[in-house]
């Protein structure tokens, strides 16, 4: 039903943008993709708080992520509309930059737009990589320099239950779509997740930012800061981590497959030939790579 709507509105949209692009000057027309790639760069920011913060953009430090099923489809929307955007921009004559901006930045949506069919969010943790462990690195990324840059990292803090509420929600649906990650992996995400709910308040690492305040924020506001901060681990975000680290553990986990390898997924092979694509911009086999005649300056 998403796929319907998401393609219907996409039709509706090439024509005019289409029609809008013929006939306007070399100028114009640069003006509109440095504009497409600043409108986009800005959605980006907004729409992904946590990296915001870490390439310095500080206005969104009080947010996290949304995980939603909404923010997924919504997503998807933004990226057919702005694929059809750049796709509309005639090129001839732009310099070789900025005709690679568009190139990649078409390949980039296209390459989104075509992942959502294996639905990735639906195995959200890793190991490696899992959502539990990037709340716990927030600290890293995020500024404390003064009284606000506390009080937002307060307000993600709160966040943070939700965050593991529309992940575990995920989990729970990819376990019905036979998405799941191999066993031995959840297996390790169910104890750094319970390692981390287990953590006392002076060694968890979502209280870090009390060890050393910056001489800008008083000490009459440390105590308040360091309260609140403390509680909010307490009370909100270590049961949350149990909450989640249990049925990791006793639900999910028991359920990982027990072949590691892409193959074991639902749609397996497929799954492996966009992971090709997407990662060496080809779509030969392996008996086409073996088989490149590379003497001759070829492939």
């Amino acid at each position: 039903m998403l796929r319907t709507f998401l393609a219907v509105g996409s039709l509706a949209l090439i024509i005019p943008l289409t029609v809008q692009a013929a006939g306007q000057s070399l100028e114009t027309r640069r003006a509109e993709l440095d504009r497409l790639l600043a409108d986009e760069w800005k959605y980006t920011l907004r729409t992904q708080p946590e990296l915001a913060t870490q390439v310095g953009d500080n206005r969104f430090n009080d947010r996290l992520n949304d995980y939603s099923d909404k923010a997924i489809a919504d997503e998807l929307v933004h990226s057919r509309e702005s694929l059809h955007r750049f796709e509309a921009i005639e090129v001839t004559g732009f310099p070789e930059r900025e005709r690679l901006n568009q190139v990649l930045m078409v390949r980039s949506l296209r390459t989104e737009i075509e992942a959502a069919r294996f639905k990735d969010w639906e195995m959200p943790v890793t190991q490696f990589n899992g959502i539990h462990l990037q709340y716990a690195s927030l600290v890293v990324d995020t500024p404390f320099r003064n009284v606000k840059d506390y009080q937002d990292y307060l307000a993600r803090l709160h966040q943070i239950p939700r965050g593991l509420e529309q992940a575990t929600a995920h989990m729970r649906i990819g376990l019905r779509d036979h998405l799941m990650p191999p066993k031995y992996i959840l297996e390790l995400v169910s104890a750094q997740a319970q390692q981390i709910a287990d953590s006392s308040l002076d060694k968890s690492p979502f209280t870090e930012p009390l060890r050393k305040f910056p001489d800008a924020v008083s000490e009459a506001n440390r105590k308040g800061l360091g309260d609140s901060i403390e509680n909010a681990v307490k009370i909100e975000v270590a049961p949350a981590y149990a909450k989640f680290a249990k049925f990791v553990r006793d639900e999910y986990a028991p359920q990982g497959r027990a072949d590691p390898g892409v193959w074991a997924l639902p749609d397996g092979e497929t799954r492996y030939r966009f992971a090709v694509r997407q990662q060496t911009t080809t779509d030969m086999t392996a008996p086409q790579i073996h088989a490149c005649p590379r003497s001759k300056g070829r492939c």
